[in-house]
């Protein structure tokens, strides 16, 4: 690359800066050397990140002029131009305003007015919010790559939203706790904390290591490995524990039979297969291998995993990641925290309540547990009690030495929804809490052990109904005819042009397009035309959305009124759902032929051409109804199948039931010509999130990432910011009781007539809300059997009601929950 312009031609030393002041040699020729290491700008390597590519680039130049004390305009301009390269030289030529040959600011002014329309601001703040510490990121470098992220995000307050996101995205659980404990930190504190947690886990690390090498050499311990499908795996140990005779001086204990001899050729396992692992050449009492044959607990005591002595606790072992293990000073002494899959991934307690003899137990699920265990102060609360027997059986913790102590066994009447069984449980002296074995919860449908059986049935599925994940489809026999008011006068908009740097990626999407039968080229008279819009898709940095500005257009065509189920209508559907599949249409409205007299109006210009759409468009103001409406009577008569726009929901009360509506909807979707996007389906699930709620056997919760994006969600600082924030916590209404008069000091922000002025009432009031959602409380479905009340309420500034319905023994629980604001008028009325 060529070194800037020089005075001196024939001069070979790198330039010198203007004036009196001379630049010792080595510094300056270091200078030089990183200018000439500056590589050209290109905005096609990834358009997406175009705007903060340059901003770094032209900093780097302008060290460079600041280091040199380089000021003349017109040198400065020809360098930027030269290092810039031949990409950024014909974008320059093509920008308006740059000034002349010697106006340096002017063309970087010019630059910047190009490249700063490209930085998305809810795109930025979405990077921000997805933000995660890595595994090799110290503290320090989260922090700067934070502070990076947060410089492209306009109207926020930077320091805040940095806090947050490292109490949200710090990689270690045991820091964010540490946090939270302590509310109202500042940023500065939390840094130190978060230092000062670095460096003490890295020495404990060192320490640590330093011990399990001594261990590894004395051989004392070893590791089990858990599968993440071996939850609450059953441990088993020998009645007799195993003993070795102490080793003589000349001789020890043989690694491969357990006896003492002198050589290897007088080991009695030579030549001999473990019954444990099959390998040769030892004994199944001294395998070392982590896996266990079938049929090794003959003749052994099951162990049960060790009963948590409270609630509490076993809520804090739900906030491990993975399986956690403690090890014992003793051989084959293993003590297992709640395993809850693999390291890093977060999940709660299997814990759910149920009745014991009409009595409301929480209870926690072990899928390992051959036995029900409950605590003494349990059995007290029992009315009646039943009779308490004696037993000699011995439950020992998972790994544990010692039995528990037992008190006796009972018989209750176990019961969850509408499933109940007849369990015995051992009674456990204190208070340890109340276990569910697996097998009591398997009947009570607490758990499934269907995964292989699901499996199948989707593989078989997806390999009989193949065709329908391919490609993109079209319904047969139907025609979409748009109405036309041909007295609206057509107009064709002037074309927008399209960057250079785009150029290329909208080329590419219209050729794939007009392959897949969407588009088609234009010829001849075309009285509509409308200008084409680019969008960024933010989840596919590089990647574009075509759409087409069809505002003038709509004005010409005729809407279709069909009705649309609404969301109390699909509750109501649900009722006594228990199993659910989820379908979801590839690219939905391009599977809808338009009818030829109905193209011309979808026209749109191009900068290679006019193109018109042969499938539905999504700009059209009537495609929502008319594609409602056609997919609604493709599936007519289907039992258990809604849908909403190109999202399609199979419902069933049981899983033989879910399999026929399943196939029967794909079997209808094929004979239709639709085809589905196959990652975006879901089957046989136990809960499904379909349009921002998430139903399943229990009722209906508001979708987690709904509520997260509330909780999360800054501090407005105007007007506009509070109706946003409204208008989501409205969408989660039914979930947040006497929603009306929590926001009213929200709402009164946004009347024209009061100045802005954030106080503590409305601070309160964005805080209340964001609480309200964090209870996860889940509605129930409306059952026109059940005994129902309406429980209403008011206040100065709000209506409020919930619809309570009475569930089994006798449980009154919340259906909905509804409320209003009162208009001026209306609050001043007495």
């Amino acid at each position: 690359m060529s070194a800037p312009p020089q005075d001196n031609a024939n001069n070979a030393n790198p330039p010198q800066p203007p004036g009196n002041l001379q630049l010792p040699a080595q510094l300056n020729n270091s200078i030089h050397s990183s200018l000439t290491s500056l590589p050209p700008f290109s905005q096609l390597i990834d358009p997406a990140t175009a705007a903060p590519r340059w901003r770094l680039w032209i900093n780097r130049l302008e060290n460079y002029f600041c280091a040199t004390r380089e000021t003349d305009g017109a040198v400065r301009r020809s360098v930027m131009l030269l290092m810039g390269g031949d990409e950024l030289q014909e974008l320059f030529d093509s920008l308006p305003d740059t000034g002349d040959r010697s106006d340096f600011d002017a063309a970087v002014t010019a630059l910047n007015r190009h490249f700063d329309p490209q930085l998305n601001s809810d795109y930025e703040r979405f990077k921000l919010r997805q933000a995660q510490q890595t595994e090799v990121e110290s503290m320090d470098m989260f922090y700067a790559r934070l502070r990076k992220l947060v410089s492209s995000c306009t109207g926020l307050n930077q320091q805040e939203e940095i806090r947050a996101q490292i109490i949200q995205g710090c990689r270690s659980n045991a820091l964010r706790k540490l946090i939270l404990r302590q509310q109202g930190m500042s940023l500065d504190d939390i840094l130190i904390l978060a230092r000062s947690h670095e460096l003490s886990a890295v020495r404990a690390d060192a320490m640590a290591a330093v011990r399990g090498q001594s261990m590894a050499a004395a051989s004392s311990t070893r590791v089990v490995q858990v599968k993440e499908e071996q939850v609450d795996a059953v441990q088993t140990r020998p009645t007799t524990p195993r003993k070795l005779n102490p080793a003589k001086p000349s001789e020890r204990a043989c690694g491969s039979c357990g006896y003492e001899h002198r050589s290897n050729a007088g080991c009695p396992a030579k030549g001999q297969s473990c019954n444990r692992c099959g390998k040769p050449n030892h004994f199944a009492k001294m395998c070392r291998s982590r896996r266990n044959k079938p049929g090794e607990q003959k003749g052994r005591e099951t162990n049960v995993r060790a009963v948590s002595k409270s609630a509490e606790e076993a809520r804090d072992q739900a906030t491990a990641c993975g399986p956690v293990f403690e090890e014992d000073e003793d051989e084959d002494i293993f003590v297992i925290s709640f395993t809850g899959g693999k390291p890093g991934r977060k999940r709660p307690p299997p814990m759910s309540d149920v009745y014991v003899n009409d009595t409301r137990v929480s209870v926690l699920i072990d899928t390992g547990a051959s036995v029900n265990v409950m605590d003494e102060t349990l059995y007290k609360k029992l009315v009646p009690a039943p009779p308490l027997m004696s037993t000699a059986t011995k439950i020992y913790n998972y790994g544990g030495r010692e039995p528990l102590p037992l008190k006796g066994i009972v018989e209750v009447a176990v019961s969850s929804g509408d499933r109940s069984a007849d369990a015995k449980f051992y009674v456990v002296a204190g208070d340890r809490g109340t276990l569910l074995g697996c097998h009591t919860a398997e009947e009570l449908e607490l758990v499934f052990f269907a995964r292989q059986i699901y499996d199948t049935q989707v593989e078989r599925l997806l390999q009989e109904f193949s065709p329908l994940f391919e490609g993109l489809g079209r319904l047969k026999g139907k025609r979409i005819k748009l109405h036309i008011d041909h007295t609206v006068i057509p107009v064709a908009l002037r074309h927008r042009r399209v960057p250079f740097h785009l150029r290329p990626v909208v080329e590419e999407e219209l050729r794939s397009l007009e392959e897949q039968g969407v588009i088609e080229k234009v010829d001849g008279p075309t009285p509509w035309v409308s200008p084409l819009v680019i969008a960024p898709k933010p989840k596919q940095p590089g990647a574009i959305r075509l759409c087409v500005d069809m505002r003038l257009p709509n004005k010409a065509i005729k809407r279709e009124r069909h009705i649309t189920p609404t969301m109390d209508d699909i509750i109501a559907d649900l009722n006594g759902a228990q199993w659910f599949s989820k379908l979801d249409l590839n690219a939905g409205y391009h599977q809808l032929e338009l009818d030829p007299e109905s193209r011309n109006i979808t026209t749109f210009s191009t900068h290679v051409g006019l193109r018109r759409y042969k499938r539905l468009s999504f700009g059209v103001s009537s495609a929502a109804e008319v594609f409602q409406n056609a997919i609604r009577e493709t599936l007519s008569g289907l039992p258990g199948v809604i849908n909403l726009s190109d999202d399609i929901l199979i419902y069933s009360k049981t899983r033989e039931e879910h399999h026929r509506h399943l196939r029967s909807t794909l079997k209808r979707l094929m004979e239709a010509g639709l085809t589905l996007h196959k990652k975006k389906c879901a089957f046989y699930q136990n809960s499904v999130e379909f349009f921002g709620y998430v139903f399943s056997k229990d009722g209906l919760q508001v979708d987690p990432r709904k509520a997260e994006a509330i909780r999360q969600a800054a501090v407005p600082q105007n007007p506009t910011e509070v109706r946003s924030f409204l208008g989501m916590a409205t969408y989660c209404g039914r979930f947040i009781p006497q929603l009306a008069t929590m926001s009213e000091p929200l709402r009164r922000l946004t009347k024209g007539q009061h100045r802005w002025d954030w106080t503590p009432d409305a601070q309160q009031a964005f805080v209340d809300i964001k609480n309200a959602l964090l209870d996860k409380a889940t509605m129930a479905y409306f059952n026109p059997g059940r005994k129902t009340e309406v429980v209403v309420d008011a206040s100065p500034v709000g209506l409020g009601a919930v619809l309570l319905q009475e569930q089994r023994h006798q449980e009154w629980v919340p259906v909905a929950y509804a409320s209003r604001a009162l208009s001026t008028v209306e609050s001043r009325s007495d």
